[in-house]
């Protein structure tokens, strides 16, 4: 049984008890004076540890690399990796001086390249190959996270009923738009790019293989991570928002990996003890 329900049973028993107590005697209110001291106690330090965990979570996430997967049908569609937040170093800024007091030529090469780093580092995740794609999904159909877990902080398994109620947002995909519901059916297909390059040109005329080419300058060639994580940008305002994350979790359309404590008082615990934690990271 879930620990925080246990506490929740606990306090409802603990309050019978005082209420049977104050009707026989006053020897067992003593008893079970003892007894509901006790209960409190325990769901005090429980809660602090539900707590201490979520804080743990709320300032490891951020800043660790974490694994989302995409699931449909206990079948994987998608992978892309979220990338720890960019934090500037002396090194980097002392690098940027450097570039600045080259000459013009070596200056303009120099900015052009920093230019670049900082718009990758801008990009919250890193696009999985089909090679790794691969792998994760051999991981997944045998149920053996275990192997992903010294690579990541955490995995996170989203349900494709996560995009429910998204299908008709528009995603720009260079000269062409798409719908979260386009992106999904293309997931699901064997070939996403060459899918999407059939639909789009079907409702807006653009040739297939000038779309694919222009996929490709602007994302790269990792097309299923790359459409996975437009598509998920599309429901998460902030992907490395861990009250929506924690709002999915409770609806049950992201499940996580390795679980802990914050993550299993949230499963199935009554509805003021989740409330309490997901308020607690609000306030922080």
């Amino acid at each position: 049984m879930n620990p925080a329900l246990v506490a929740f049973l606990a306090i409802i028993i603990a309050v019978g008890c005082i209420v049977v107590a104050f009707r026989f005697g006053k020897i067992f209110f003593k008893l079970l004076t003892g007894i509901f001291l006790l209960m409190i106690i325990f769901v005090v330090i429980f809660g602090s540890l539900v707590v201490s965990d979520a804080m743990v979570f709320r300032d490891e996430f951020p800043n660790t690399q974490s694994l989302f997967l995409l699931e449909d049908d206990d079948s994987l569609l998608a992978s892309v990796v979220l990338k720890p937040v960019y934090k500037r170093t002396a090194a980097d800024i002392y690098e940027q001086r450097l570039i600045n007091a080259s000459n013009e030529d070596i200056k303009a090469a120099g900015n052009l390249k920093s230019q670049e780093d900082e718009f990758e580092s801008d990009i919250p995740f890193k696009f999985s190959s089909g090679d790794e794609f691969l792998s994760y999904a051999s991981s997944y159909v045998e149920d053996d996270f275990d192997s992903l877990y010294n690579s990541f902080y955490k995995v996170m398994v989203f349900d494709s009923s996560v995009f429910d109620g998204f299908e008709d947002e528009v995603i720009d995909l260079t000269s062409v738009q798409v719908s979260v519901g386009d992106v999904l059916d293309s997931l699901r297909s064997d070939v996403p790019l060459d899918y999407l390059a059939n639909v789009v040109y079907k409702s807006q005329g653009f040739g297939p293989v000038v779309f694919k080419q222009e996929f490709s300058d602007s994302f790269g060639s990792d097309a299923r991570s790359v459409l996975f994580s437009l598509a998920l940008s599309e429901v998460l305002t902030d992907v490395r928002d861990v009250s929506e994350l924690l709002s999915l979790f409770r609806e049950k359309k992201l499940s996580v990996y390795p679980s802990s404590t914050v993550f299993k008082t949230l499963s199935g615990s009554p509805e003021v003890f989740t409330d309490l934690i997901e308020n607690k990271f609000e306030v922080e």
